[in-house]
């Protein structure tokens, strides 16, 4: 949690890329360690990304969210749209959706208070195929804003 602070040119820095910050196993302590870490080098942006977005809202109120965090929630189907809800209560500043691996279409979408969606497919040998026409539902809606 050191090296932030001695970077030298501002970074753009996707925090637990490969991972899930707000995994169950992640002490509440240790997490906001990393959020004070990341409020304290404002010279950098650090984006977050989580599939568990009821323990981001549950623990968002302790959060002391700096203008250099976007927090984001991965919806890959409708099934998962309730995550956007759930990001919006937080108090993110700046909130995010990764559509990937893209896996159905999204439906009716209310993108009100969302800053960024990026969409995607699934990669690898036995990937699903992404539907174009999901992908440009989403772009439409993010276009104006629904």
């Amino acid at each position: 949690m050191e090296a932030p602070f001695h970077w030298k040119k501002p970074q753009r820095v996707f925090t637990c890329s490969m991972s899930d910050l707000f995994h169950p196993d992640i002490p509440k302590d240790f997490l906001l360690q990393v959020f004070d870490t990341m409020k304290k080098c404002s010279q950098h942006t650090f984006l977050i990304l989580t599939k568990r977005a009821e323990r981001l809202t549950a623990l968002s109120p302790t959060i002391e969210w700096s203008e250099n965090i976007w927090m984001g929630v991965t919806v890959e189907e409708d099934r998962f749209k309730d995550r956007i809800d759930e990001l919006r209560t937080t108090g993110a500043r700046h909130k995010f959706i990764s559509a990937e691996p893209l896996l159905s279409g999204l439906g009716s979408l209310n993108l009100t208070g969302i800053d960024w969606i990026f969409v995607g497919g699934e990669s690898g040998e036995n990937s699903r195929l992404i539907e174009e026409d999901w992908v440009i539902d989403i772009r439409v809606k993010a276009l104006i804003k629904v």
